[in-house]
């Protein structure tokens, strides 16, 4: 019997869970440059320079973050994928500054990472390095739908 009800509850069930990047359909892409062809659309922090199709953190810890509002809503859940191509003894994280409700995962390898979150009523995507050597490219935001 318990076991029933619990195969229907989690069979009929929709719970979002923080950094789970599952299936899903997506929306469309919300994020403007995210390949960073050049810093029309992304606030450069301390330590941030954008070049040759890459956004790459050269001084002590630094955010970036899109100056486009991406028109996220509050409580949605949001899909963030992004490429870190070059990284030394260092990582970087999607940043709570921006409209993620927590703290994304610290990288510290390069790789495509994609990661899903809650969004806390901000409307840009912000990333942040805590040294040197950091790249980072490719940049999508979608609603998980």
């Amino acid at each position: 019997m318990i076991r029933n009800i619990i195969r229907d509850v989690v069979r009929d069930a929709v719970v979002p869970i923080e950094g789970w990047a599952g299936g899903g359909d997506l929306g469309p892409e919300l994020v403007i440059d995210g390949d960073f062809p050049d810093n029309t659309n992304w606030t450069e922090g301390t330590g941030w320079i954008i070049g040759s199709d890459v956004a790459t953190h050269t001084g002590a810890g630094g955010r970036i973050q899109s100056s486009a509002n991406l028109g996220t809503t509050a409580a949605l859940i949001y899909r963030v994928v992004f490429t870190v191509t070059n990284i030394d003894n260092n990582w970087v994280k999607v940043d709570s500054a921006g409209f993620v409700a927590a703290e994304g995962v610290q990288r510290v390898a390069a790789g495509t990472y994609t990661e899903d979150f809650t969004c806390s009523g901000n409307t840009f995507v912000a990333f942040y390095a805590n040294s040197t050597n950091v790249s980072i490219t490719n940049v999508s935001v979608k609603q998980v739908l």
